[in-house]
């Protein structure tokens, strides 16, 4: 896939500003539990300056300190960047309006979407979505809450799926990854701790630990997937 595109400064193509890559990338770090991984290592990175695939997976209502001691966890700290102090925007928790400055590397006060929900129109700036498009890649989201429909009305997303059951993401994910012609960026929701914590009133429960262990698993076999792929190894980054 190209790369020059996602490196340049912020420009409007098509009618719409279109914020670097750079920014998106930093925002996406500072919204989500930041781990970078480079299954390529931060060397063979430098060394083949570029990535084929990019894995982000963002963690609804996922706390910090409840990773600590998890196997694939703890692989991502290890071989990557990654913080404990990461913040949600200042003005809303809200997983809609944060997800939109996670893909658009905006502000809500700047992307302006401010509702927790689909209200049936779109965010009206341009994101990481269309940058990969711009660049000849193929894009992928695929989410546990039926409101991220909103993203796929908003962007040029060419595999798109929504369901609440963990076992027809992960299906979904895995069969576009191992296809012929995968996803170069893919957006991964995964609902359940922010489910589980608000059922169970926090996240210093059993059921709340169960629910990020069954994270650690997925992330378990992403690593194996990348780690036995020769097409995947080397080149692909976990966000």
């Amino acid at each position: 896939m190209p790369t020059s595109i996602l490196s340049q400064s912020p420009a409007r193509r098509n009618g719409r500003d279109y914020p670097s890559f750079a920014r998106i990338l930093s925002l996406t770090i500072s919204l989500m539990l930041l781990l970078v991984l480079d299954i390529c290592t931060a060397d063979s990175i430098a060394e083949k300056d570029k990535v084929e695939y990019v894995i982000a997976i963002s963690v609804d209502g996922l706390v910090p300190n409840k990773v600590l001691g998890l196997p694939n966890f703890q692989r991502l700290r290890s071989e990557s960047a990654f913080t404990d102090n990461a913040r949600n925007q200042f003005l809303s928790s809200q997983t809609t309006p944060n997800h939109a400055s996670m893909l658009t590397g905006l502000s809500i006060e700047e992307h302006k979407y401010k509702m927790d929900g689909d209200n049936g129109k779109k965010v009206e700036k341009a994101s990481v979505f269309d940058l990969v498009k711009a660049a000849g890649g193929k894009t992928c989201l695929f989410a546990q809450k039926e409101k991220f429909q909103l993203f796929q009305r908003s962007w040029p997303i060419d595999r798109f799926k929504w369901s609440k059951e963990n076992s027809e993401i992960n299906n979904a994910f895995f069969k576009e990854m191992k296809s012929t012609n995968p996803c170069n960026y893919v957006l991964l929701h995964w609902r359940e701790p922010d489910l589980i914590g608000h059922r169970y009133k926090g996240a210093d429960t059993k059921h709340y630990k169960q629910a990020v262990q069954v994270v650690d698993r997925f992330l378990g076999q992403v690593f194996q997937m990348i780690d036995t792929s020769s097409r995947s190894q080397g080149n692909t980054a976990i966000v």
